[in-house]
């Protein structure tokens, strides 16, 4: 997949690609008020106070009426997750963001991030993107009507669920025996898979949810675990290759177009250049060729 990122045209955007990196950014920086705005769950769930969330948690473990076949297996089980469970208020602090898009053509991002086609888009590769950085994660944004609720000891159970059957699935297919047979093999490795999508489906409700009005971004967002918390900026370098074209606005001013060419040519040779224009008969950006 191809990420596009627009950008203004000033010295800091040249700055990046000069420096093949981004700025990933704490999300109060951002004007969207609501950023990582979500109604957190969290502890042990008590089944007769908070019985939808006692439900969700026996669910993930494995039970699908939410109906635990032991009580005392259950409270020993949950227990032993209580200090698994990630603190996302902490977490929502030490995330850095960087944002893209996902279609080069996109009216209303050359409108709003690259000053009306002044700016230009760079296209870059996700794989390689993501490769920059262990701690990298690109996901893409969801846009919902109202704020999501995510549950902490959910995801906890969910992440063990996904380490147990895992772990099943690597020491049977290395021959080490196990707990499972042949015939269990499948079915365990689609019970690792499931746990993995609902731990991702809880990390994007808290990191990577947006309001509706917001859609036209397409965004596809890139998460960066900081290692401090505060406020600042975290510079994550990428892989010269990871770069894969530039479009270049047609309002774009002839000086800084020459000083982004001089830029391209001299640390990046090969990529290619396209122009972004506005249609004739239509209210669509075209691209072509330079």
């Amino acid at each position: 997949m191809t990420l596009y990122k627009y950008y203004p045209p000033n010295r800091y955007s040249l700055e990046n690609l000069r420096r093949h990196s981004f700025y990933c950014r704490h999300y109060t920086d951002f004007n969207d008020p609501f950023e990582f705005w979500c109604n957190i769950s969290s502890g042990i769930p008590d089944r007769n106070a908070e019985p939808n969330r006692f439900r969700a948690a026996v669910a993930e473990w494995g039970f699908p009426d939410g109906e635990p076949h032991d009580e005392e297996d259950c409270r020993a089980y949950f227990e032993s997750l209580v200090d698994a469970a990630p603190d996302f208020q902490t977490l929502m602090d030490h995330v850095r963001i960087a944002c893209f898009a996902s279609a080069p053509d996109n009216l209303l991002m050359w409108s709003h991030y690259a000053d009306g086609m002044r700016g230009f888009c760079a296209e870059f590769d996700d794989a390689l993107v993501q490769k920059a950085d262990e701690r990298v994660f690109l996901t893409p944004v969801e846009y919902v009507e109202a704020p999501q609720h995510a549950d902490s000891f959910v995801y906890a159970v969910a992440e063990d669920q996904w380490d147990f059957h895992g772990m099943c699935v690597y020491d049977h297919d290395r021959g080490a025996g196990g707990a499972i047979s042949a015939p269990e093999r499948d079915s365990y490795e689609e019970a690792s898979l499931q746990a993995h999508a609902n731990m991702t489906a809880i990390w994007r409700r808290v990191f990577a949810t947006k309001p509706v009005e917001w859609r036209y971004e397409g965004e596809q967002r890139l998460l960066l675990q900081a290692t401090d918390g505060g406020a600042e900026p975290v510079q994550l370098e990428i892989p010269v290759e990871a770069l894969r074209g530039i479009i270049m606005g047609e309002r774009m001013d002839y000086d800084y177009r020459k000083q982004l060419e001089v830029l391209l040519a001299s640390q990046y040779p090969r990529v290619p250049i396209r122009r972004a224009t506005r249609s004739a008969d239509r209210y669509t950006i075209e691209l072509t060729g330079t």
